[in-house]
């Protein structure tokens, strides 16, 4: 990898900063295993109470983009509502997966039936079809 390949700064630079920043122990800064993503607040405040969630105390981003640890079956689960955009995912992925996350399902965007009919007209005009 050429310098110019180099990356400015690394999800464990992350880890790092966050320590730093929280005076946590670097081993105080995980998430768990398998974690759960949505982008709304109604599903996100769904499922945090379906897993009896708390929130993290480290977790930087506070409540622009919460992350709560619960369980579902006895199996711990961190729930995370995160940014929409593909630097947002790629950049918080990376962070949570440095933090410990390794099976993550993602929630996408509910659509109601009139906002997919007017961005369906805007994009197809009044054929509301793609042919």
């Amino acid at each position: 990898m050429s310098e110019e390949d180099e990356p400015i700064f690394t999800p464990q630079d992350f880890i790092r900063y966050i320590a730093e920043v929280k005076k946590l122990p670097i081993s105080a800064i995980k998430v768990p295993e398998r974690l759960l993503i949505t982008y709304q607040r109604s599903a996100s405040e769904y499922a945090k109470s379906l897993i009896n969630a708390e929130l993290l105390e480290w977790w930087i981003y506070g409540e622009n983009q919460p992350f709560c640890v619960g369980k579902f079956n006895n199996v711990e689960i961190g729930l995370g509502r995160f940014w929409i955009g593909a630097s947002a995912a790629a950049t918080t992925l990376e962070e949570v997966i440095a933090c410990g996350a390794k099976k993550i399902v993602e929630i996408g965007l509910f659509w109601r039936p009139a906002a997919v009919s007017k961005t369906r007209r805007h994009y197809c005009g009044d054929r509301g079809d793609t042919g």
